[in-house]
């Protein structure tokens, strides 16, 4: 199977030509990895989100959808469930930069440097169909998909207003094999097993 890496259209993003200088550069790459798990297909489902920085696990989330829903309904699911899940990592990070009120790494040359830390957020699925539908090479003929496509595309969106002198957020997508993406499916299927919602951020958060 061929590994494609996609990085969605039409949705605003900074590139590293528009941050501003001196500055020095921190480059923070977060993996998302998302599923959905229907039973039935409509079916039961739940979605499930593994967020990894440097291999280390710091935040999943798993969400009981409901009742009859179909495998492509909860694959989006699971990848809405991603991006809010990473939107709080993100978030709480910031927060946290901002109490500290100090750099990720001082400055020796110059007192005014500016930091910026790069945030590069990678979402892997098992799903082309979502990979493909998101990237806007495949079409949508189904209205119900259409639905789940535009509040993706408006919540990672919404991850690009996290950028600012500070932070730069960018999002890509990429399909990986079903056997790659083992933690989320038994994320998304713990969610369907319990018909329960629930997700953790581990301490520490981006400052490793």
């Amino acid at each position: 199977m061929i590994h494609t890496t996609t990085t969605t259209k039409n949705i605003p993003t900074t590139t590293s030509s528009q941050l501003p200088s001196p500055l020095t550069r921190v480059v923070r790459r977060l993996l998302v990895s998302t599923d959905g798990a229907s039973r039935g297909n409509p079916g039961k489902s739940g979605a499930g989100a593994v967020v990894t920085h440097k291999d280390r696990v710091i935040g999943s989330a798993h969400h009981y959808i409901g009742s009859y829903l179909t495998n492509n309904e909860a694959e989006y699911e699971g990848l809405l469930l991603g991006i809010e899940t990473v939107s709080r990592i993100i978030t709480a990070h910031i927060q946290q930069q901002q109490q500290q009120q100090t750099p990720l790494i001082p400055s020796s040359s110059s007192s005014s440097a500016t930091v910026t830390t790069i945030i590069e957020i990678e979402f892997l699925m098992d799903s082309k169909l979502v990979v493909e539908q998101m990237s806007g090479r495949w079409r949508i003929n189904k209205p119900h998909l259409q639905a789940l496509k535009d509040r993706a595309v408006a919540a990672i969106a919404a991850l690009s207003t996290l950028s600012s002198t500070e932070h730069v957020v960018s999002s890509s997508f990429r399909h990986i094999p079903r056997a790659s993406n083992a933690a989320a499916d038994r994320a998304a299927n713990v969610a369907v097993d319990t018909k329960e919602s629930g997700s953790s951020i581990c301490g520490g958060l981006l400052i490793l």
